[in-house]
C-alpha cells in the first residue's frame, strides 16, 4: 500500500509531518498537525511512503530538509510525545492544538515536557587489529525506564539518543567482526525535568492589616510547584518597607499611618533550580487604628454648620480628612426636610482615626469639643437637626466606616429642646439595615433620646469590616405634631481587646560582647526584646537560665522600653554561655497574655567563657602542669599572684613560723575571688605528712575576710587584686605540725 501526503507551504515556514501505521486496525496516517490523510490496509499489508510533497516556489527552487519518525503502534501517548518532539525540536510548537498534551497552551504539562527528556551522544570505542566489526546501538530494555529511547543512527559509535522518560536505561553497543559478536553497555540515567513553580493567583488577595498592629499571614499555599519534594521559597521584591517576608512566606510587620489604604508588593517564589524567580502582585490593604480614649465630636445642630442654611433640611454625606475635619463636598445634599423614607447620612471616619487631630470636631459650632457636663452645651442653634418631621416619619440611618474592626466604641448624642419636640430613638442596625436581634454584641439595641437635652451613652462594638450602622427616629410615630431632634453626637474608640500572645525570637535576644569571648566574673548585658508589652513583673531572673555549660549568676532585670529589657548575666565559671527562657517560664503581656514557653527559646549565638586561670596562662593549660619546673604547679603559682607562667613562683611559697604560744603561723599573699574566679586556694595540715594523718582530713578553704574556720585563725588583709593571709594553726598537745597549700580550678 502506498500513501502521499501533499502539504501547502508558504516559503521559510516549518511544516510538521508525522507518519505511522497502526497494524491492529488496519489503518494508515500521515499526520500534518491537525491535518490528516488515512488509507485502509488489510493487516499484514506494506506500509510505504512513497512521496512527500511540501511544495515549492513557483519561481524560485527550493531546498528542504526535515525530519519524519514512522511509528509502528497505535499508542496514542506514544504519538503525541512524537508529535510533541517534532514540534518543539522544528519550532512548530504554536500549531498544536490548544488540547494536546505538548502544546504551548496546556497548563497540565505545557512545553516542559513536550520535549525528550533528555539527549545525549554516546562515544563508542571499538579495537580490532584484523578486522572492521559491525557496530550496533540497542536498549536492552532491562533498566526502569519505561520511556522510548530513539538513537539517531544505531550503526554510529558516536551516535546522539534521545529519552522520552525518566528512569534508568541500559544501552548495549554490539560488535560483530564476523567471528561472534561482543558487547559492552551503558547505564544512563535521566531524571525527570524540572516544573516550574506558579502562583494560584496573581494579584494575591492578603488579609488586612491595621496601623501601629503587628501583622502576621503567609505566602505558603499560595504557590505550587508539580515536582513531589519541591521546597519553594518566597522573597520580597518590591514594595512598601513594612512588611518583611522570609524564605517560608511567613509575612511580617507593623504599618505605620503613612501606609494606610492599598499597599500593593511584588513578590517572587522559586524551587531553588529555575533561574529566574517567578514574580506576582499581593495586595494588602490597611485599614486605620482606632483612636483610643479621643472622642471624635460630631455637630448636628445646624444645617448652617455644612454650609446650607439653617432649616432648609438638606445635609451632606462627610468624609472624614486626615486635619480632623469632615469633606462636605464630596457626596450629593441629602435633602430630609420631608423625609417620608429611610435617608441616610454617611460618615467615613478612616482619615480621622488615621491621622486626625486629638478630638477633633466636625463643621459647625463644637468643633473643638467643648468642655463641660454637657459636650454639646455650646451649640449656638439647637434646631433642625436630624430629624423626623412631624407626620412623614422618616428614619435617618447613620453608618460609620473606617473604624477598627471589632472594637467597642462609646456614643454619646443629645437631642433637642424644643417645646414641641418629641423624643427619638436610637436603633443599632446591621450591614444589611436590620434592628439587631438577641445574638447582637450590643445588650440593648434601641436607645431612647430624650428631648430634654440629657446626653445619651450607648455603646456599639463594630464588625469585622469597620463598620457600624444605627438608625434615629420619633419614638413616637403617632405623634403628628412634634419633631425628633438629635443635635449632636460623639463617638469614643475603645482599645481592641488584645488576645494576641507575646512571642520572642531567638534572634530577639542579644549580648554586648557581639559574641566575643570572656572570661569567667565577666558581667553581660543581654538586650531581650519581646513582641509587645510585656507585664514587668511577670519578667524575672526565675525566668532566665543559661543553656550553655557555664554556671551563671542572674543579676539585674530592668525594663528599658515596652518590651525591652536588660538583663544581667554573670558566669562563675568556665564553659559557654546562651542565654535562654526555659521551657514553662510565666511571662506575659500587659493583658495577661502568656508566652509560648513549651519549648525553650535560646540565644543563637553562643560565647565561650574562659577561666580566670585560661586568661593568665595564655590557653587551655593544665592547672596541675610545672611548666617552668619551678617546684610549683601552673594553678598555684596563679593563685599565688605569679605574672605569668614563665616567673618563678617557688619564691612565693608560704613561710611557717611559730608564735610564742607554740602554735603553726604561716603567711603568704593569694588573688582574691574577684580575680581567681573558680578557682579556690586551701591551706591543709598534717602531723606527720599524710602517712597516717591524712592531708584531705585537714583542708581548709582560705576565707575572703578575717574569720576562724575549723579551728584555724585567718587574719585576711585586702591588698588591690592580693589578699594578705595569716594563718594560725593550734598544735594542740602535738609535738610537731607540718603544713602546705593546695590550688584547685574549681572547688
Amino acid at each position: 500500500m502506498t500513501s502521499s501526503y501533499s502539504a501547502d507551504v508558504v516559503d521559510d515556514a516549518p511544516v510538521m509531518l508525522a507518519a505511522y501505521y497502526d497494524g491492529l486496525n488496519g489503518v494508515a496516517r500521515v499526520n500534518g498537525g491537525a491535518l490528516s490523510k488515512t488509507t485502509d490496509a488489510a493487516d499484514g499489508a506494506t506500509f510505504t511512503i512513497n512521496e512527500i510533497q511540501v511544495g515549492r516556489d513557483n519561481n524560485t527552487p527550493r531546498n528542504y530538509q526535515g525530519e519524519m519518525i514512522v511509528l509502528n503502534t497505535s499508542d496514542l501517548t506514544t504519538i503525541q510525545k512524537v508529535e510533541g518532539y517534532l514540534a518543539w525540536k522544528w519550532g512548530m510548537q504554536a500549531k498544536l492544538p490548544a488540547a494536546h498534551p505538548y502544546s504551548t497552551t496546556n497548563g497540565t504539562s505545557g512545553p516542559k515536557k513536550s520535549v525528550p527528556s533528555a539527549t545525549v551522544t554516546l562515544a563508542g570505542t571499538v579495537t580490532d587489529s584484523d578486522d572492521t566489526p559491525s557496530v550496533t546501538w540497542s536498549d536492552t530494555g532491562d533498566g526502569t525506564g519505561t520511556g522510548t529511547v530513539i538513537f539517531e543512527d544505531v550503526n554510529d559509535l558516536n551516535t546522539d539518543v534521545s529519552f522520552y522518560g525518566s528512569g534508568t536505561y541500559i544501552l548495549r553497543l554490539t560488535v560483530d567482526d564476523g567471528h561472534g559478536p561482543v558487547f559492552e553497555e551503558v547505564v544512563i540515567t535521566v531524571s525527570e525535568p524540572n516544573n516550574v513553580p506558579s502562583f494560584t493567583a496573581d494579584p494575591i488577595a492578603g488579609s488586612g492589616a491595621t496601623e501601629d498592629i503587628a501583622y502576621s499571614a503567609t505566602l505558603a499555599g499560595s504557590a505550587s510547584d508539580d515536582d513531589a519534594g519541591a521546597t519553594l521559597s518566597y522573597a520580597k521584591v518590591d514594595g512598601p518597607d513594612w512588611l518583611s517576608i522570609a524564605s517560608d512566606g511567613t509575612l511580617s510587620g507593623t504599618p505605620g499611618n503613612s501606609d494606610i489604604g492599598a499597599n500593593s508588593f511584588t513578590v517572587s517564589v522559586t524551587d531553588g533550580i529555575i533561574p529566574t524567580p517567578i514574580e506576582a502582585t499581593l495586595d494588602i490593604t490597611v485599614n486605620a487604628a482606632s483612636v483610643a480614649g479621643t472622642p471624635i465630636f460630631i455637630d448636628l445642630s445646624s444645617a448652617s454648620a455644612v454650609s446650607h442654611p439653617a432649616g432648609d433640611g438638606k445635609y451632606w454625606n462627610a468624609l472624614g480628612q486626615a486635619d480632623g475635619s469632615l469633606d462636605h463636598s464630596v457626596a450629593n445634599v441629602i435633602d430630609v426636610s420631608n423625609a417620608s423614607t429611610t435617608i441616610g447620612l454617611a460618615i467615613d471616619l478612616t482619615n480621622i482615626q488615621a491621622g486626625g487631630t486629638s478630638g477633633a470636631g466636625f463643621g459647625g459650632t463644637g468643633v473643638n469639643g467643648p468642655s463641660g457636663a454637657d459636650p454639646f452645651d455650646e451649640a449656638a442653634v439647637i434646631t433642625d437637626g436630624i430629624f423626623n418631621n412631624n407626620a412623614n416619619n422618616g428614619t435617618a440611618v447613620f453608618s460609620f466606616t473606617g473604624l477598627a474592626a471589632d472594637t467597642s466604641y462609646a456614643f454619646s448624642a443629645i437631642g433637642g429642646r424644643a417645646s414641641n419636640g418629641d423624643d427619638g430613638q436610637i436603633i443599632i442596625l446591621d450591614a444589611a439595615e436590620n434592628k439587631l436581634g438577641a445574638a447582637a454584641v450590643t445588650t440593648e439595641t434601641t436607645h431612647t433620646l430624650l428631648n430634654d437635652g440629657t446626653v445619651l451613652d450607648f455603646s456599639v462594638t463594630s464588625n469585622a469590616s469597620g463598620e457600624i450602622f444605627f438608625e434615629f427616629r420619633k419614638a413616637d410615630p403617632g405623634d403628628t405634631d412634634g419633631s425628633a431632634t438629635i443635635n449632636g453626637l460623639s463617638i469614643t474608640s475603645a482599645s481592641p481587646a488584645d488576645t494576641t500572645a507575646p512571642t520572642l525570637a531567638s534572634a530577639d535576644i542579644v549580648d554586648d560582647q557581639g559574641g566575643s569571648n570572656i572570661n569567667e566574673n565577666d558581667l553581660v548585658t543581654y538586650t531581650v526584646t519581646f513582641s509587645e508589652d510585656m507585664d514587668d513583673a511577670t519578667v524575672t531572673a526565675a525566668d532566665f537560665s543559661n543553656a550553655g555549660s557555664a554556671s551563671v549568676t542572674i543579676g539585674t532585670i530592668s525594663e528599658t522600653s515596652p518590651g525591652v529589657f536588660s538583663v544581667e548575666v554573670t558566669p562563675t565559671n568556665a564553659g559557654t554561655l546562651q542565654l535562654q527562657v526555659p521551657a514553662g517560664a510565666s511571662l506575659s503581656d500587659a493583658a495577661g497574655n502568656a508566652l509560648d514557653t513549651a519549648s525553650a527559646i535560646i540565644d543563637d549565638t553562643t560565647i565561650t567563657v574562659s577561666s580566670l586561670f585560661e586568661s593568665w596562662a595564655g590557653g587551655s593549660f593544665n592547672f596541675e602542669t610545672d611548666t617552668n619546673n619551678d617546684g610549683v604547679s601552673d594553678g598555684l603559682a596563679f593563685l599565688l599572684g605569679a605574672n605569668d607562667l614563665n616567673e618563678n613562683a617557688a619564691s612565693l611559697i608560704p613561710a611557717g613560723n611559730s608564735n610564742s604560744e607554740g602554735n603553726l603561723v604561716i603567711t603568704f599573699n593569694c588573688l582574691n575571688a574577684d580575680n581567681r574566679g573558680s578557682a579556690v586556694i586551701n591551706i591543709q595540715f598534717s602531723n606527720d605528712i599524710g602517712v597516717s594523718d591524712s592531708w584531705a582530713d585537714h583542708t581548709i578553704e582560705v576565707p575572703e575576710t578575717s574569720s576562724t574556720v575549723n579551728g584555724v585563725v585567718f587574719t585576711i588583709t585586702p591588698n588591690g587584686t592580693m589578699n594578705e593571709v595569716q594563718a594560725v594553726i593550734a598544735l594542740s598537745g602535738l609535738d610537731g605540725l607540718f603544713s602546705r597549700v593546695q590550688g584547685l580550678s574549681s572547688p
